[in-house]
């Protein structure tokens, strides 16, 4: 019976479960918030982050388009501008749209998913601009809006010389 409790000198015992657990940095649009204070370590809740993936969802995520402005350089011309994040952003194709000066006109992502394009409007133009992209695997964006008044903010002092 000896022989069943002991080792003999030279038997190696594999471990057949080993885990190793890791925290892994996830993009804003991958994270999702629990409030409160997690029990005994004094750390907010809204610290953690987990992805939750399912078997049937897709590998990439779409890219997703935020900070997308328009701004009044002058007289009817527009800068508008915003970012692309996602997986691969560089190099993207963004598309613009929603009032008739902007249509068919592209710009194209930085590395860091950045563009920009300064167009001249048609006098009186006015609305709701848009942009969206498609990344490598045909993932289409979200449509990004951003108002267009023309005279709206051109009148602020940091249009005038002093």
């Amino acid at each position: 019976m000896e022989g069943y409790f002991h080792r003999s000198r030279g038997t190696r015992v594999l471990e057949k479960w080993r885990v190793r657990l890791a925290f892994e940095s996830l993009e804003a649009r991958d994270l999702f918030h629990v409030g409160g204070l997690i029990s005994g370590t004094g750390l907010a809740a809204g610290a953690l982050a987990a992805k939750v993936t399912r078997s049937a969802a897709p590998l990439h995520q779409p890219p997703w388009i935020i900070d997308f402005t328009g701004v009044e350089d002058g007289p009817n011309e527009w800068t508008f501008q915003g970012r692309v994040i996602g997986g691969n952003v560089a190099g993207l194709v963004v598309q613009f749209g929603g009032i008739p000066s902007l249509e068919g006109q592209t710009a194209t992502t930085d590395a860091n998913g950045w563009f920009q394009i300064t167009v001249q409007l048609n006098s009186g133009e006015h609305g709701t601009a848009t942009a969206q992209t498609t990344d490598q695997w045909g993932q289409t964006s979200n449509t990004a809006r951003t108002p267009v008044d023309p005279g709206a903010d051109f009148n602020d002092d940091r249009h005038h010389s002093q």
